[in-house]
């Protein structure tokens, strides 16, 4: 896709007016160019702070020092882990992974409460529909109850006939 083209998608993207002058294009040209470059540059540099992560790995390699040293001698560990600690915040990167991470984690909370909604949901529709059976079966209990009481006091006057 050529420059033109891609102006011309962006503009429609952007929601903006297509019906160009060739001089307007011409800057716009330039104009998307120095925009691509620095949208390099910040991919570039946030490539950068992520190649450039410290960690007891990295340390133990660049210092020359084996690994195990590191691990075998906790004040080294910690030292690390603290500086680490320390210097996490001036990282944008690591802010940028510590939101994902609390995003990834409030999404996960989303969902339960999510499903737990869809149970409670759920669960009051089958109480309503208990409810209302336990309302039939009360009503069919009284009727079965009243026949009941019918058919005897007929069969005291049948028996009363027979004799």
């Amino acid at each position: 896709m050529d420059v033109n083209e891609r102006i011309m998608e962006n503009l429609k993207a952007f929601g903006l007016d297509t019906d160009i002058k060739p001089v307007t294009m011409k800057h716009l040209a330039k104009v998307d160019e120095v925009l691509a470059s620095i949208v390099q540059t910040q991919t570039d540099a946030i490539q950068e702070i992520r190649n450039n992560k410290i960690s007891i790995n990295r340390v133990a390699k660049e210092s020359g020092i084996a690994r195990q040293t590191f691990y075998n001698n906790p004040i080294i560990t910690a030292y690390i882990e603290a500086y680490i600690a320390a210097n996490a915040s001036a990282s944008p990167y690591e802010t940028i992974e510590t939101l994902r991470k609390e995003i990834r984690r409030k999404d996960e909370q989303i969902a339960g409460l999510v499903q737990r909604d869809a149970t409670v949901s759920k669960c009051k529709a089958e109480n309503l529909e208990l409810t209302d059976e336990i309302t039939s079966l009360r009503e069919t209990i009284k009727s079965q109850e009243e026949l009941i009481r019918q058919l005897r006091g007929n069969s005291s006057v049948v028996k009363c006939m027979r004799s």
